[in-house]
């Protein structure tokens, strides 16, 4: 498995789109949407957008934002990871988000996200998130780790 910086969509980021999509998740539909018309590319100071491949396939994709939602430049956001079905389990999540949270250590005090997957707030909680307060949207988890 390699992890590198993404600084474009690969091809291969279509099929990942397709298989979140079929199993229910449209995050990565917004993020597609988001880089074609240039509301998010990961490109301002300190965001970074990461890529997991194992065999020349892109198998995971996750990044980090400063929050949209907040006015503070000292949080960052954990967005749209995703981890391909067949490679979850091998701890190539724990490896993006061990990655993600490296980058952001000397750039943001705090990381902050929200799912709606349970399973992925229990992920996020062993990663050393905690649950916090849901003041935009009561039917989101959101989560929040000092760094």
């Amino acid at each position: 498995m390699k992890i590198f910086q993404l600084l474009d969509l690969p091809n291969e980021f279509d099929q990942l789109v397709d298989e979140a999509s079929s199993d229910g998740h449209r995050f990565l539909e917004k993020m597609r949407e988001e880089w074609a018309n240039g509301t998010n590319r990961f490109n301002r100071e300190n965001e970074i957008l990461f890529g997991i491949k194992s065999a020349n396939r892109l198998i995971a994709i996750g990044g980090l934002n400063i929050d949209p939602y907040i006015a503070d430049p000292s949080i960052g956001r954990v967005r749209h990871v995703y981890v391909s079905k067949e490679f979850r389990g091998f701890g190539v999540g724990q490896k993006l988000v061990s990655k993600i949270i490296a980058h952001a250590k000397h750039r943001f005090r705090v990381l902050r996200l929200r799912t709606h997957n349970p399973s992925a707030a229990r992920f996020y909680a062993r990663m050393g998130f905690e649950v916090a307060e849901a003041p935009e949207d009561p039917s989101l988890i959101y989560m929040s780790r000092t760094i």
